[in-house]
């Protein structure tokens, strides 16, 4: 059975990854080629997906147990801590995507 705690560790972990890439790929986007700065933005992409499928795994294994009182407690923070990591991953992803095309 999924672990509702393993779940939110594992997004916290992809949720950072998906953060990092981009910027791994800003700081050597000029010493490398498009295709390797392409393979991270899809990376990042990805794991930005895994992250929020998490979440939304987690918020099921709530609902399904009827724990009520914790999905009242936490559903602003569900609803706005992957939305910002969300937009905050796409806005550094164009970044660097659109800085190693202006090179």
């Amino acid at each position: 059975m999924l672990d509702s705690g393993m779940l939110n560790l594992g997004s916290l972990i992809l949720g950072i990854i998906a953060l990092l890439l981009p910027l791994i790929s800003l700081y050597v986007g000029k010493q490398q080629k498009i295709k390797v700065v392409v393979s991270l933005t899809i990376l990042s992409l990805t794991s930005c997906a895994t992250s929020l499928f998490f979440q939304i795994i987690t918020f099921y294994l709530r609902v399904n147990a009827s724990d009520w009182y914790a999905l009242e407690d936490t559903v602003s923070v569900i609803l706005s801590v992957p939305a910002i990591m969300f937009f905050v991953t796409l806005g550094l992803n164009a970044i660097s995507l659109t800085k190693i095309r202006t090179e």
